[in-house]
């Protein structure tokens, strides 16, 4: 076995093959066609951020600014290392990237009114690799810059969804919080700084700290002991202004009028600071400790607190490789070929004509170039999902021999007659489907 770190890839990150990539891009295709009913538009931001987006976006407390993140130091021209504003990392997650072009590029003032975005794309977090979870995974998700409505609220949550629903998961959980604004929130966490104060000395090392510099991260501990404890602790749903109640009892009601299910669950908020008011987390059984299979919430302040104006706003994400865990047993429509040929016939440069012709016509046409049995050739062909077989007729290479992989029907056809055939075939698929 190779020992030399070229020939391994970086820990925690894998190679994704046609094998798999085709899935995940129907994955992306029925997001993207999904958020455009919604009215959502495509953002991309880089993967590469600085620091201190994160640190006073995400929160200096958090697990992700503290223990997570892959720093990519930068150089000044003079070749001095620039240790803080400069210093730059791969993005840990998209929203602060996403705010923080809003911010840039003044979205306010060039387009005033609510702002949709969707993004999907890589995210790098520093964590230990498990099922589902790596260190370099991609995240579908989508930010709502503008909005204050709890209805709002609503919307996003039924949009995620709806994308879920589409994907065949219909056996998620829906958890819901609200975790308070800049009035309630305060006297909630002196009250469980007094709390947690009382079992300081049984809660872990991480807790002990969590509980001077960010006390809601207590709720995040996965050590047993620490959680049994703590779910003794005063709730911050019960510290509620009456403006967060009202907010809360609206997102509820116009779930409940579009037949959501869903759960509140008073502990749950979320490992980001920048969360306000509404939090939300959909549960799968069958992904073990880690469970959660999307997260997003409202974030009314983080605007402001990167330097922006005043702006309301809500959003969520989903992970596509946790995604993928729980769509092991999906039956997926392949998405090959539509032709390969497996035959050339003596005259290549005639077919080679013939193929490039269709593949600017549209058309999906593979070709084997290496000489090889028949049966080894539609054995690839089968391997790369292609419908049809194509034998150029070795007398007249203007002739072929269109064998059917799914029937094993066999024409003849010419080169002219092949493209309405492959068509006339993809709508009787298309209506016997509809049928269904």
């Amino acid at each position: 076995m190779r020992d030399n770190y070229l020939f391994h890839g970086v820990k925690g990150m894998r190679d994704v093959f046609p094998e798999e990539s085709w899935k995940i891009r129907q994955l992306e295709e029925k997001a993207r066609a999904l958020f455009a009913c919604y009215g959502f538009g495509e953002i991309r931001t880089p993967l590469v951020e600085h620091t201190i987006l994160f640190e006073r976006g995400v929160g200096q407390g958090t697990d992700i600014v503290n223990k997570e993140m892959f720093y990519v130091p930068a150089k000044e021209q003079d070749g001095e290392d620039d240790k803080r504003n400069r210093q730059m990392v791969l993005r840990p997650e998209a929203t602060a990237s996403v705010v923080r072009a809003y911010v840039e590029h003044e979205i306010a003032k060039v387009s005033p009114g609510c702002q949709r975005y969707y993004y999907i794309g890589s995210m790098f977090r520093y964590e230990r690799p498990q099922r589902g979870r790596y260190r370099q995974f991609a995240q579908i998700g989508i930010e709502v810059l503008g909005a204050t409505q709890p209805s709002m609220d609503a919307e996003v949550i039924l949009l995620l969804h709806d994308l879920l629903a589409q994907y065949g998961l219909t056996s998620l959980t829906f958890q819901l919080n609200a975790v308070g604004c800049l009035i309630c929130r305060p006297p909630y966490i002196r009250k469980l700084q007094e709390f947690a104060r009382t079992l300081q000395t049984k809660l872990c090392p991480d807790c002990q700290i969590r509980i001077e510099k960010n006390p809601l991260r207590l709720f995040d501990c996965k050590q047993p002991e620490c959680r049994k404890l703590i779910s003794q602790a005063p709730v911050l749903p019960d510290f509620l202004c009456s403006d967060c109640r009202s907010h809360q009892k609206a997102v509820f009601q116009v779930l409940e009028k579009n037949n959501i299910r869903f759960e509140v669950e008073p502990r749950l908020m979320r490992g980001l600071d920048y969360y306000t008011r509404t939090v939300f987390e959909v549960i799968s059984k069958d992904l073990g400790a880690q469970n959660a299979v999307a997260a997003g919430g409202r974030y009314d302040n983080l605007v402001a607190d990167l330097d922006g104006p005043q702006t309301p706003a809500i959003g969520w994400s989903l992970g596509v490789e946790r995604l993928m865990e729980l769509l092991l047993d999906t039956v997926w429509e392949p998405t090959g070929l539509d032709a390969l040929v497996v035959a050339p016939g003596p005259e290549f440069e005639t077919t080679f004509v013939h193929v490039t012709d269709m593949r600017r016509q549209g058309l999906r046409i593979g070709m084997e170039h290496e000489a090889r049995s028949v049966k080894a050739l539609l054995k690839r062909a089968d391997r790369l999902h292609a419908r049809f077989a194509l034998f150029v007729s070795a007398a007249d290479p203007e002739k072929l021999e269109v064998k059917n992989m799914q029937s094993g029907e066999q024409v003849a056809l010419t080169w002219d007659q092949l493209k309405t055939h492959i068509s006339t075939f993809s709508q009787q698929k298309c209506i016997g489907a509809a049928k269904q």
